[in-house]
């Protein structure tokens, strides 16, 4: 079972990868704002969004919020690197499982392997150290708030992790908060 972690881990961060060489292709210059791994509460699938420095300034004046909200983002590439992916996570979330919080725990672990896939792209130089990342439902409850805000925090610098807890009414589920 760890292997196939290990490789569904690998298959998420080749993705993003895919769908990041996509944008900037089609962003040409425009540098990238913001990308995101959107997702349901039971993370039964996974999609990508992003938004560009110029997509978020030509939006922010009706809508200051825009560049911390993913999911009001327009920007993608091909969704094709995430298909095998969502049927995957499908199949995970279709399995039996002998109690809720077996079931709650493996749902967590596919939401964390979305959050080292991104962590990964970081380090390797994926997206520069400026580029917001998340990684959220898409119609949260309040747990899945929670993880956000955990991956927020493990994706962002300090400040952008301070900003997007603003912007996403958050702090209650910062590192800390009671």
């Amino acid at each position: 079972m760890m292997a196939d972690i290990a490789e569904l881990q690998r298959e998420i961060y080749e993705a993003i990868r895919a769908v990041k060489k996509q944008l900037d292709a089609s962003l040409g210059d425009d540098p990238l704002f913001g990308f995101a791994l959107g997702t349901d509460d039971d993370v039964r699938g996974v999609y990508h969004i992003a938004a560009s420095e110029s997509w978020v300034e030509s939006n922010k004046v009706d809508y200051p919020e825009i560049g911390f909200v993913f999911t009001d983002w327009e920007q993608a590439g091909d969704d094709e690197a995430f298909v095998s992916i969502s049927n995957r996570f499908r199949e995970l979330t279709d399995m039996a499982y002998a109690n809720s919080q077996d079931w709650g725990a493996a749902r967590d672990q596919r939401f964390e392997l979305l959050v080292r896939a991104l962590i990964d792209c970081r380090k390797d130089g994926v997206f520069a150290a400026t580029t917001l990342l998340d990684v959220g439902s898409t119609d949260p409850s309040e747990h899945m708030e929670r993880l956000e805000m955990q991956a927020i925090e493990r994706l962002n610098a300090p400040a952008v992790a301070d900003r997007l807890a603003e912007a996403l009414c958050l702090e209650a589920y910062r590192t800390g908060s009671s």
